[in-house]
């Protein structure tokens, strides 16, 4: 692999933002560029689609931005765990997504439309996770491949109608939901929950 030049960074970071539209059925690749720091890029090929970041170290509060669109996704509550999601500057959520003790949850829109957010399989933390509409059809799926000290996964957008639309949300709230699992498990126990 040869190193990239200051110029060709540059010009990756100044490319416009693509609709969402053009990543369905491809694949695209959450990763993260610095090890230990709770940032993320999402990528079709060699160009960024999302990014994800921490707003603090050890919280709970992420900013998520993908193209021109941003949110916030903030974790609440412990005996009844859910993820709060604003548009950047907003008082009142967006979505929400109550989540179980096992990391499946339903994602409710304040319009009454809901998503349920569950993993392939109960015995691993680093199978398939999606979001899927009430009759099981995926909208996005992600496949994470973990390591003790780097997050990456593998993504797909599927064409669901009404729901695709909806995809750079759910592109960001996935990994958020994915890392911050993890992240969790880890602290709780100490060792890496791959």
């Amino acid at each position: 692999m040869t190193p990239r030049s200051k110029n060709q960074t540059t010009e990756r970071k100044r490319q416009p933002p693509h609709p969402f539209h053009e990543y369905v059925g491809r694949e695209l690749t959450w990763s993260q560029p610095r090890a230990m720091k709770r940032e993320f890029v999402l990528r079709a090929g060699r160009t960024d689609v999302a990014h994800l970041r921490w707003v603090k170290v050890l919280g709970s509060l992420a900013e998520g931005r993908a193209g021109d669109q941003r949110w916030t996704f903030k974790r609440c509550g412990f005996l009844k765990p859910y993820v709060s999601i604003r548009e950047t500057g907003a008082k009142a959520d967006a979505a929400r997504i109550e989540l179980g003790w096992w990391g499946n949850g339903t994602l409710h829109f304040p319009d009454g439309r809901t998503l349920q957010w569950a993993r392939s399989s109960f015995w691993s933390w680093t199978c398939d996770w999606s979001f899927s509409t009430s009759d099981g059809r995926r909208v996005v799926q992600f496949t994470p491949k973990l390591t003790m000290w780097r997050r990456v996964a593998i993504a797909r957008i599927y064409d669901q109608g009404e729901h695709t639309g909806e995809a750079p949300l759910l592109i960001l709230l996935g990994w958020y939901l994915i890392v911050t699992m993890v992240d969790e498990c880890q602290a709780a126990t100490g060792i890496a929950c791959t």
